[in-house]
């Protein structure tokens, strides 16, 4: 086996692009079992002081999650790729919420990133390949 990122990672869209709104959301959670870390990326179309990101965990995953301290993160320009990297959470589950109090915002897809596994390969989500070194020619 060769060693690329998709071996060692684990790539899952947590959240769909969602239309025009002001309502808080959250990505699905994701369990960290067997993982040591976790990175949150995505972006909000519209910057405000009142848009914000945050992490939260808990222990089930339909369970009630607490904010993770200091994880609150304001994107200050329109469509700023946001991410927030979280290693070692103290419980299971995670997930980012995304409040839009500050304007009516659409909030581009989510996706988080788990890393540090403790069992590898890692089976890919979707369609992936990885290549290592191949020769220049016809994709």
């Amino acid at each position: 086996m060769q060693p690329t990122l998709l071996n060692d990672v684990k790539i899952d869209k947590v959240l769909v692009t969602q239309a025009t709104g002001t309502s808080a959301l959250t990505t699905d959670p994701i369990d960290m079992q067997g993982w040591e870390g976790v990175l949150f990326v995505g972006a909000l179309a519209t910057a405000n002081a009142g848009n914000s990101i945050n992490l939260a965990q808990s222990d089930a995953s339909g369970g009630t999650y607490s904010d993770l301290e200091g994880s609150k993160l304001t994107p200050a320009v329109n469509g700023e790729e946001a991410q927030i990297d979280l290693f070692r959470p103290t419980k299971r589950y995670v997930r980012a919420e995304i409040v839009r109090a500050g304007a009516t915002t659409v909030t581009e897809t989510f996706y988080a990133i788990r890393y540090r596994g403790r069992k590898a390969p890692v089976t890919a989500n979707g369609v992936a390949q990885s290549h290592v070194s191949p020769d220049e020619g016809t994709a």
